[in-house]
């Protein structure tokens, strides 16, 4: 699922608690949400978290625009 303008963007610093991979997977990772899959107008750069037994919705963390310019600038 994507975000939309409701979404609460948890800051990035907060990823940390979200990194056991028996209890938790990275769903996506979005760098250019502008070009990608029509997200919202404004929506920042994203990564998004979903627990392994998928009973919450996804935990989408903001990417700082710095990272998100970068990754979509210099691929590879």
């Amino acid at each position: 699922m994507k975000p939309n303008k409701e979404t609460q963007f948890l800051p990035l610093s907060e990823i940390d608690k979200y990194c056991n991979k028996k209890k938790f997977y990275c769903d996506a990772v979005v760098f250019s949400p502008e070009t990608e899959n029509d997200h919202f107008y404004g929506c920042p750069p994203y990564i998004s978290i979903r627990k392994v037994d998928h009973t919450d919705d996804e935990i989408f963390f903001q990417v700082h625009d710095i990272i998100g310019y970068y990754a979509k600038t210099h691929p590879g």
